[in-house]
């Protein structure tokens, strides 16, 4: 098995960045789980497909008080959730589409202990459709508010960093189609 990813990142100013990857897959298209691709049917062709674009706008204004930055990234990218998920949440290679929006708080900032907060919405396209009589797209209205209790020592190389989070999603018309359908 082998994988191959590809990909470029423009930053345009200290506000404003895009990206573009591309990777193989086994099944590029029907599987979000993997980019792996194995060494079988008979030297066909493998598929590379796109696995992200996306543009990220990190506004200075937004910069005030306790409000360290404000994040907003559209199109198909990295899965915002998925810092504060686990595995059986979310796959490490599914790269969600739509729109999401991040505010990082510093709430406490000691020289021997920090306390950070965040929170994060994502906007969500699961499946469009294109049939005006089944109610709309199926669509991931997701939420997430963390804390992340960061403790230095002299005794460790690195800090000690607690993270915990709760994370809330809410499916909009994703069973009126042909989801659950085989």
């Amino acid at each position: 098995r082998y994988r191959l990813r590809f990909g470029w990142e423009k930053k345009f100013s200290d506000e404003m960045k895009a990206g573009f990857y591309l990777a193989s897959g086994e099944r590029a298209g029907t599987d979000s789980t993997s980019t792996n691709t194995s060494f079988d049917e008979n030297f066909s062709w493998k598929p590379i497909f796109i696995e992200k674009v996306y543009a990220t706008y990190e506004p200075n204004w937004a910069k005030i008080g306790p409000i360290e930055k404000l994040n907003i990234t559209a199109g198909k990218m990295n899965n915002p959730f998925e810092a504060g998920s686990s595995d059986i949440v979310w796959d490490r290679d599914v790269k969600p589409e739509g729109i999401y929006e991040k505010i990082d708080f510093k709430l406490l900032d000691t020289s021997n202990y920090d306390v950070k907060g965040y929170l994060v919405t994502g906007q969500f396209v699961l499946d469009e459709d294109s049939n005006t009589s089944n109610h709309g797209d199926a669509n991931l209205f997701a939420y997430q508010l963390g804390l992340n209790q960061i403790l230095y020592t002299d005794l460790m190389e690195r800090p000690i960093d607690l993270k915990s989070a709760v994370s809330y999603y809410t499916f909009g018309d994703y069973g009126r189609g042909n989801n659950f359908a085989s």
